[in-house]
This record gives structure tokens, sequence and C-alpha cells, in this order.
């Protein structure tokens, strides 16, 4: 496009702008004919295109949402100069999408950007309404949107976006789930109501519009945001603010038109509102001659570390502002300057090479005079592709260095040598720490002898997974041989002093992922419970305590302290779980009040996991205002009643005893598994959810063949397209009845065995003919080479005629995923051979996978 719109500047060809046209839309077309996968995630066109490419947009789009789109990105931005029809989505296309097989194939739409083009509110409003997963709306240029009513406790829209709508009279916004909104455009009829969860603004007005107008709508929300941005035209207005404290804020954002005259330095009375500010960021667009640099205030930022200047020109209306941060912000660690103009940034006008841009660069040198030590100036953006994959490289380039035989010999391993650069040690300390983020925990650790710079750089990873399954499995192994209470307990002593000394030198202000997966239970109490209130308190979003047991070893399991709950209902505790997005408790004895408190005061709460809780007796997920997309309830044995009305539930999961369930209210279901333990029927379990199993994509049922024959209620399953069993069995049951819950599966994908079978060898029965058109999947956890799942192998590959990947998996499923993993058994050598039966019967086009 850049290449196009230089050509344009030169001499406007018209026949070559649609020679270019025509060859994208061929590259689109033929890469839509040649796609074999059944699903696209993310689909985007950016281009100049208008009305009269009408018909090829239009199939691309429908081609698109019918294989589930998620992410769906129309942009059809002009080259400059050339004015024509822009898209207007078609109102036949429309009407195709509001019949029942248009909804379906819109219900996996997730995000949806429109730019340039002509949509109305009726088709907007559409997709917001009838996209039960649509999290991220935006609508930019749009010259048929004249309103929008964003309003509804089932909708779980977070991000919207309406930029350059230059007709739109009114936006109505009443919106739980909503989480950032962004409005640029002309005075509107603005409505704003219950956006509790609302923290990210960007507002501003077109030339004739005044900011204060726009913003006092909104005005009751700032005190809660962490992003504000806003636009300002000190062109033809002052700067106004009214009167507020912005306590949470962390990062302001200014987006300002100025001339030369101007002055940048009364921004700072906002600054000062924002006690807490982490990071500022200035997009300038100005012109105009040179002036005399003004005094700037003093005004200590104690928090700000990090600024940021987009179009900086180097005169005195940006470097007044810049030498303010430097004297007045103690804490200061970046200072980033772009001469790139705002309005060219993410868009093809950054591949121009501006003089002007050049001798801007030059101008850097007087803030390089000013800057403190200790603070990284970088006068240029740094973009970053693939960096995880090119750092490890250079790691173990680096370490063959450190391991060659003239450093072995001199050094030793707790030195830092200074090695030659790298392009990973020339990026900024921010990014480095986000690619130790991507390793483990004692291969991020590990890092600390590459550079002395890197010494500590591990130590403010985000996430913190303290898994140990090999250390596990290898006490579990000595167990079988003699149980040596001394030597476990000198594990365990060394597992907590690791999990210590990592918080103790942790230096990161935030933790995203927090994971303690060991044998401890409560006589480890004290230990587990601070480091559960220090991973909070430094915003924990995903929480994980699995204390898995060693085989043979009985210990009182780790209860949740009662103190520590009552210190987490105070102010102080609620404000620290509020980052909370996903708590899995497994083998921790954890009571009804205590798990409700988080259900109904973690408002991002979006994934819950109790496992084998003996406390926990009842459950009650019920309101509108809760945020749970999946639910897990395992192995509970005193649970007697569980009740579910959670209109935002994606997912759920009970396995255990015979409980009252309650459900209603979760039109967004779409992933089920369910089953007893021994003396549990599971059809009682089923029925109170059998109202919903007609929405369902994934289901897994468990089934105890040693006490119930397959029986299954008649049902039609038209959505589902991911069906498990897990099943127990004797070798001389046979799982060929689970086939009559298939044929109720017109559209299933994938099919999932998990098997667990003892007993001996019989002959091979007849299996039905029933053609499965759209299986592609088969997999079998469990594999035993036995009659019992040779004979479901063989009815797979003999009726799909669509299959394309058959996986043999000889691993128990009880040990999947557990360290039982390490196992090598003899059954499962065994099972492998058999697999041989089976590679004689898979028809051509068909891969075997052996895991």
């Amino acid at each position: 496009m850049w290449n196009i719109l230089t050509k344009i500047g030169e001499d406007s060809n018209v026949s070559e702008i649609e020679e270019k046209r025509s060859r994208y839309i061929n590259w689109v077309d033929k890469v839509l004919e040649l796609h074999r996968g059944n699903f696209i995630n993310e689909f985007r066109l950016y281009f100049d295109l208008g009305d009269d490419q009408k018909s090829y947009i239009t199939n691309w789009i429908h081609a698109a949402l019918a294989k589930g789109v998620q992410k769906l990105e129309l942009n059809f931005d002009r080259f400059v100069g050339l004015l024509w029809k822009e898209y207007s989505f078609p109102i036949e296309f429309y009407n195709t999408l509001k019949s029942p097989c248009g909804l379906s194939i819109i219900k996996s739409l997730r995000s949806l950007s429109l730019r340039f083009v002509h949509v109305n509110a009726e088709i907007v409003e559409f997709f917001i309404y009838n996209c039960p997963h649509l999290e991220r709306l935006s609508v930019f240029g749009s010259e048929t949107l004249l309103s929008l009513k964003v309003a509804g406790s089932s909708i779980q829209l977070k991000h919207l976006d309406i930029t350059g709508c230059h007709f739109i009279k009114e936006v109505e916004i009443s919106a739980p789930s909503l989480l950032s909104f962004k409005y640029h455009g002309p005075q509107i009829k603005l409505h704003v109501e219950n956006v509790h969860l609302l923290i990210d603004v960007s507002i501003g007005g077109t030339y004739d519009v005044q900011l204060r107008n726009l913003i006092d709508p909104i005005i009751r929300y700032l005190p809660r945001l962490e992003t504000l941005e806003l636009l300002l035209d000190l062109t033809k207005d002052g700067i106004w603010f009214p009167t507020f404290e912005l306590p949470k804020l962390r990062h302001l954002i200014f987006k300002v038109n100025a001339n030369y005259h101007s002055s940048l330095l009364d921004l700072t009375r906002m600054i000062k509102a924002c006690p807490f500010l982490h990071k500022f960021t200035l997009k300038l667009i100005c012109d105009g001659n040179k002036r005399k640099l003004r005094e700037f205030p003093k005004c200590p930022l104690e928090h700000l570390k990090e600024v940021e200047f987009i179009g900086f020109i180097g005169r005195p209306i940006d470097l007044e502002l810049a030498f303010y941060f430097i004297e007045n912000a103690p804490m200061l660690k970046k200072m980033i300057v772009n001469p790139t103009c705002p309005y060219s940034v993410g868009t093809y006008f950054e591949f121009q090479d501006d003089k002007k841009e050049q001798a801007v660069r030059k101008c850097v040198k007087q803030l390089k005079k000013r800057v403190s030590q200790g603070v990284q100036l970088f006068s240029n953006t740094i973009i970053i592709t693939n960096t995880s994959i090119k750092f490890e490289a250079e790691l173990k380039m680096k370490r063959r260095r450190r391991n060659s035989p003239p450093l072995k010999d001199k050094v030793s391993i707790t030195e830092n040598v200074e090695l030659p650069e790298c392009c990973v040690s020339r990026l900024p300390d921010d990014i480095i720490v986000n690619i130790f983020s991507r390793l483990t925990l004692l291969e991020a650790a590990r890092t600390s002898v590459v550079s002395s710079r890197w010494r500590y750089l591990w130590t403010c990873t985000a996430n913190l997974d303290f898994h140990a399954p090999k250390t596990m499995w290898d006490i579990n192994t000595k167990i079988g041989e003699r149980p040596n209470e001394s030597e476990i307990e000198e594990k365990r002593s060394k597992y907590i002093n690791w999990v210590g000394k990592v918080l103790e030198l942790h230096r990161g202000r935030y933790i995203n992922e927090f994971r303690i997966h060991f044998d401890l239970g409560d006589n480890q109490k004290s230990y587990i419970t601070n480091w559960i209130h220090t991973a909070l308190a430094k915003g924990v979003q995903k929480l994980e305590l699995n204390f898995d047991r060693f085989v043979g070893i009985i210990w009182k399991e780790y209860r949740f302290p009662v103190e520590c709950y009552n210190t987490l209902k105070s102010p102080h505790g609620l404000s620290i779980i509020k980052s909370l997005r996903s708590l899995s408790l497994k083998f921790v004895d954890v009571n009804t009040e205590i798990v409700e408190f988080f259900i109904y005061n973690c408002p991002h709460l979006e994934r819950l996991s109790v496992f084998g809780s003996k406390t926990l007796l009842s459950l009650k997920v019920a309101g509108s205002s809760i945020q749970l997309k999946h639910l897990d309830i395992n192995c509970c044995h005193y649970i007697k009643e569980v009740e579910i009305l959670a209109s935002s539930l994606l997912s759920f999961k009970y396995h255990g005893p015979q409980i009252k369930l309650h459900v209603q209210n979760v039109p967004l279901l779409l992933d089920v598994s369910i089953g007893g333990r021994h003396d549990v029927q599971l059809g009682n379990l089923i029925d109170p959810i059998i109202q919903y199993l007609p929405q369902l994509e994934t289901l897994e049922l468990l089934l105890d063949l040693k006490k119930d024959r397959i029986q299954f209620l008649h049902f039609e399953l038209p959505k589902l397209r991911h069906l498990i069993f897990r099943v127990i069995a004797d070798a001389h049951h046979n799982l060929l009845d689970l086939t009559q819950i298939i044929k109720a599966c017109p559209f299933l994908h994938k099919f999932t065995l998990k098997l667990i079978c003892d007993g001996s060898k019989r002959k091979l029965r007849e299996f039905p003919k029933c053609p499965l058109e759209q299986l592609k999947v088969v997999e079998f956890i469990g594999f035993a080479g036995r009659p019992i799942d040779l004979e479901l192998a063989f009815y797979f590959l003999e009726n799909a005629p669509m299959l394309e990947k058959m996986i043999v998996n000889p691993t128990s499923p009880y040990s999947v995923g557990s360290y039982f993993e390490f196992e090598d058994g003899k059954s499962e050598q065994a099972a492998r051979k058999r697999v041989k039966q089976l590679k004689k019967r898979v028809p051509q086009g068909v891969q075997l996978v052996v895991c």
C-alpha cells in the first residue's frame, strides 16, 4: 500500500491501482480456496477496497464465519487523494445471518473490527446481542452508524471502540462486563451506567467539540480508572480539567494537536492528580517555529517510571516537558522518544523516510545531556518478533562459550562473566523479563550466570511455577521399595526452602501465575499461608495449589486457615484479591463460605476448581454480577448440593457423589463433564442439565461398566463437536454400545476414549455399520490393544470416511498430567507392540499417532 501511495504522489495511475486491487483479490480468493482447516481463528483484510468489490468481500466474510472465525477485522483504508464509495454491509447478507443457520455460524466470534465499513446501528447491535462470546467491538469511520445501544447483563462485551463516525448522535452503555471504552468523534448524547469493571477510557472530540462535554457523562467512573487517554486540541482550546483525583491511574495518555507557541506544561496539573502514575505517554501533532524554553514547575512524581513521546519534534514545546519529567521523577527508568507522527503509527505511513524525522533524531542529543544516570533513553521504537526463539538460541550459544575449555578452567560457576553482546542483551530489561516469563522457573534462574546485568533479572519474572513432578516420582518409586519418612521430609524441606528463597528474591511488582504442586499438608500450614498472602499481595491472576499426596503416605491435608480468611475479608484483603482470574484448589480443605467468598468478591474470577475437599458441603453460584466462566467440582465426597445460576458460565465439570443439582440460566454453557462414583447412576446427574444438552459443543461422560449398563436417553446433540467417554471396564465388556450416542451427534468432529480396563482376552465382536460423515479425529487414552478397544478402533476406521487422525496413547488416564507419566510400565510397552494390529487396518490418508 505504501508503494502505491508514493506513486499516486508522482502521478495518479488508476489502472495500476486497479491492477494491485485485482492481485489482492486473487490472493485472498486463492488462499481461501486452498484452505483445508476446519477452523479460522483470525481473519484480517487490510487493503484499499470499496463497494465495487462488494461481492468478493461479502463472500470472504461468509467463508470466515462459516469456519467459526473468532477474530474478524476489516480495514478498507483508502489511498490518499482517491475517493470512492466505501463498502456497505449488505442488507441481503445481514438477513442471511439472522436465519437459524446464520446465527449458528457467528457464535464463535470474539472480536469484530470494522474500519471504513458503512454499517448501521441495527447490524452492529445484531452482532452485540447474538454473539455470546463477543468481547471486543471496534467501528471506525462508518457514516451510517447514527446511534448505538449496548445494554444487558447477558452480553460479554469487554472492549468497545467507536471512532470517526461523524454522524453518530447517541450512545447508551449499560454493560457490567465492560473493561475499556474508546470514543473519538462528534458531540453526542452519551449515557453510561452499570460499568463497575471499567478501568480503561480513551475519549476526545472532533474540532468543534469541547472535551468537558464528553467527560461529564463518565466523570463518576474516573477515580477507578487505571488507563486514561484524552484528546486535546490546543489550537482552539485551553487546557481544562475538572477537579478530581485519579487514585488508581497507572497510565495517562494525551493526544495533543498544538502550535509551537502552546505550552504542554499545563498538563502537569492533571499529572498531580495521579499519585500512583506509572507511565505517561504524549502523542503530539505540532507545526510552527521555535521559541524560548519556559520554566517548568517542581512537583515530585514518586511512582513515575516510564515516559513516552510519540511525534517528538525536539522543539521547546516538548523539550521543556521532557526536562520536567527528568527533573521531577526520581524513580524514572525509561524515556522513549519516537519522532514518527502519531497519525502514522500502525499504518503504512510508517514506511515513510521523512527528512524531518531524521533531523529530529539529532535533537535528541539535547535530551541526553539532561538524562540522569540509571535512566534508559530510547530514540526509536523497538519491534520484536519471535523473541523467545532467538533468545533460546543465543542463550545456548552463550552457555557453550561459558562451558568451553578455556573458560571452564578459569571461572567458577558462581561468577558472572561478561560475554560478547548479542541482540537479546541489547533489549530493555522489561522485554528480557517478559521472555523469562515464558521459561520454567529453573530455566529462568539459570540465566543469572550469563552476565552481571542478568544476575537478578530472573527475579522479576511474573510466572512462578513451583512444579517438581520428577522429584515426586522419584520419591514415589522409593516408597514402593522401602518407605523412608526422613528422606521424604528432607525433600519437603528442600521444596519449602526453594519456594521461600524465590519469593524472598522476587523483585517484580506483580505475579501473573503462582503454582504450588508438591506433597504438603497441614504441618506446613504457616509456610503455605505466607506464600498465598505474598502472591495475593502482588496481584496474582492465576493461583493454583495442588498438594497431591505420595502413594501410601497418609497425612492431614492443608486446611484454609480461618485467620487468613478473616484477613481477606478486611478492606485491605478485599483490595488484594481483585486481580484474581483463576483459582485452583486441589487437596485443600476449604468450606462453602470461603469458596463463595472468592466467587462473589473477585470481580474478574473466570475459573474456579476445587478437588478433594472434605469440608465443602454445598455451593451456590448465582448472580448477574459474577463473571465465572469455568466451574470444576471434583472428588468432594461429602458435598450434598450445588446450585448454579450464572449467565456467563461456559463450562461445568462435576465428578462426585449423588447431589441435589440445580442448573438454570446458563445460556452460554458449551462444555460439560459429568459423572459419579461407584454408587451413583449417571442418569441421575444428567437429568438436571438435560435441557442444555442440545447447545453443547463438548461433552464428557464417566461410565463404570462394572456396575452399569450403557443407557442413554433419546436426545439430539446437533452442535456437539467433541465427545469424550471415561470408562471403567473389564475386558469382556463391549464398548460398541457407545455408538448409540455417537449417532445422535451429526456434526461430531472428535471422539476421545479414556479407558481403565483389566481382564483377559476374548474374541473380537462384529461392529455395526453407521457412516460418521464429519468425524476427523479419534483418540484412545489407556489403549490396551485388547478386543475391547480394538473393535471400537476398527469401527471408526470402517465408518468414518473423513477420518484424518487416530491417536493411540497406552498411558493410563489416571497418569496423564501427573508425575506417574514418568512410569515406564511393562503393560504399556506390551500395548505399544499390539498397535501393529491397528496399522494393518488403517486406510491410506489416515495418520496413526502413537504417543
